[in-house]
């Protein structure tokens, strides 16, 4: 079968008719809440079809090297199981997971059965390695674990980070799991303000519902006040540690933008508005100029100059000058060179951040 998305897993799932349960799937991915959401799901599916008596859950497997260390069972268990007769006859489901990795031992004993499985059940293995594990989601994924998998006809499901649409559906579901509605254009702007990391969203769903008590509607006030826009925050930290020449801050929080799927555009955009916001200050000091005099030939509020007032001493003309032509470079090279956007920008936060 091999690898399909879990949007196809999804529609499978919901359909009445024609869902075909397969003997292995394989559900990875960073988000450890939707890759458990979705192997749950898929186990209520099949659960349904061959008895809670034929369910049997594994929360994790030992370590090879250290097997005395916590209470996890071994593949050979697992397989044993699956390979025996349910209570009132039929196969088994077995869910071990959500995982943080598979160890080479144990994909090793994984494939083995994975390649040959009992048509009869079902084994659902669930891995969620930390988002900053990349090596663990890309190893896998071209493992002989996988492709055992795909050769004995099972299922290969990756969780890639959810697109903006796709958090507001799994929101507005949250909320009618709940007993509470959410109309469609206020669902997406619940995700808009808190991004789209779905533990994120979850935090802001529960603390909705209860705002919202007995009322059982959330309206687009109800989000305006109490969700905080973290996306925001999140650039003015960008933007604030840049003015500060921060790297470390500045990094930390592109990455946090970055995460959030920020445009790079709109953050170049911002960093060009405030170093010309410094340059502005600089000049008006320069003039002794007043600083409401500089703030009224920029067409903005006093308090927007509060930022640059406080670290232009960290900067001076000529660095303004190179580093606006950085942000101009950062703007055209990916277009030019096909450099990905996040390298352009963390290359330009590298050079802006730098003596």
């Amino acid at each position: 079968m091999g690898a399909i998305t879990p949007a196809v897993l999804e529609k499978g799932l919901a359909a009445r008719d024609g869902f075909v349960r397969k003997p292995v799937y394989l559900i990875f991915g960073d988000d450890q809440r939707r890759v458990a959401e979705l192997a749950g799901r898929l186990k209520d599916r099949i659960v349904a079809e061959l008895g809670e008596e034929s369910y049997f859950r594994y929360l994790f497997l030992p370590d090879p090297k250290r097997p005395q260390v916590g209470e996890g069972t071994s593949v050979a268990e697992i397989v044993a199981q699956l390979n025996t007769v349910a209570m009132f006859g039929g196969g088994k489901v077995a869910l071990v997971g959500p995982l943080v990795s598979v160890a080479a031992e144990w994909q090793k004993e994984l494939a083995a059965y994975a390649a040959n499985p009992n048509p009869t059940s079902t084994l659902i293995l669930a891995v969620a390695p930390p988002r900053d594990d990349r090596k663990g989601g890309a190893g896998l994924e071209g493992s002989p674990l996988a492709k055992a998998i795909a050769a004995g006809g099972g299922e290969i499901v990756k969780v890639v980070p959810p697109t903006a649409a796709e958090v507001a559906r799994w929101a507005a579901e949250r909320f009618a799991q709940k007993g509470v509605s959410i109309p469609k254009e206020v669902a997406a702007l619940l995700v808009d303000l808190s991004g789209t990391d779905t533990e994120r969203v979850a935090g802001e769903i529960d603390k909705l519902v209860a705002y919202v008590g007995d009322a059982a509607a959330v309206t687009r006030e109800d989000v305006e006040s109490t969700v905080g826009d973290h996306k925001q925050k999140s650039v003015f930290s960008f933007i604030d540690a840049l003015r500060r020449r921060n790297l470390a801050a500045a990094v930390d929080a592109l990455a946090s933008l970055t995460a959030q799927n920020v445009p790079s555009q709109q953050i170049l955009k911002l960093i060009g508005t405030e170093l010309l916001r410094l340059w502005a200050v600089i000049d008006g000091r320069r003039r002794n100029l007043p600083s409401q005099e500089v703030a009224a030939q920029m067409g903005i509020p006093e308090y927007m100059l509060k930022g640059a007032q406080a670290d232009a001493g960290r900067w001076d003309e000529n660095r303004i000058r190179l580093a606006l032509n950085e942000v101009m470079a950062a703007t055209l090279d990916p277009m030019r060179s096909g450099l990905p956007d996040t390298a352009a920008l963390t290359r330009l936060t590298f050079r802006l951040c730098s003596d």
